[in-house]
């Protein structure tokens, strides 16, 4: 019995040519931000203290580069600075988690008035109402860009002068 819809590898592999170019480049860029907040380990903490910490998941990586900034920020403008960057970090390391571990795909939804739309988007299979499309994909890679230039900024500022 057929349902009269037909779908190919061809099909599909168009599909998922359309996604790669949005979730590369996000991807790209936030393995930039991750490279920025093991260096912040780093130069504020040791080296050694970077080497164990990449055992750790990148949350808590996040946390441990966040106290170590604070640690070195002399003014008040800095610790907001360190703080709202951490802040974006954060958010970026969900959406990227959000990316990694889940496919494109095509999501129906219906109001309550039954109206139904058809949405392209990566969504979390745990949390349904975490969803990005490729057109959010853009802005993410365009923060994680922005969010690891300010925290190549920042780490040059605190950092300890040899």
């Amino acid at each position: 019995m057929s349902s009269g819809y037909r779908t190919s590898v061809k099909d599909w592999d168009a599909h998922m040519d359309e996604w790669a170019l949005p979730v590369g480049r996000f991807m790209v860029s936030f393995t930039n931000l991750e490279f920025w907040t093991n260096l912040c380990i780093q130069v504020f903490g040791s080296f050694e203290l970077r080497g164990a910490c990449l055992e750790l998941a990148l949350e808590q990586r996040v946390k441990i580069a966040e106290a170590l900034a604070l640690k070195h920020a002399s003014t008040e403008d800095q610790r907001q600075r360190v703080t709202a960057l951490f802040v974006e970090v954060r958010r970026l390391t969900g959406q990227r988690n959000l990316v990694a571990h889940n496919p494109p795909m095509a999501h129906v939804y219906m109001s309550d008035k039954g109206d139904v739309r058809v949405e392209k988007e990566l969504r979390s299979l745990r949390k349904h109402d975490r969803h990005v499309t490729k057109r959010e994909l853009a802005a993410l890679h365009k923060a994680a860009i922005a969010a690891g230039d300010t925290m190549h900024e920042l780490l040059k500022q605190l950092s300890p002068r040899a």
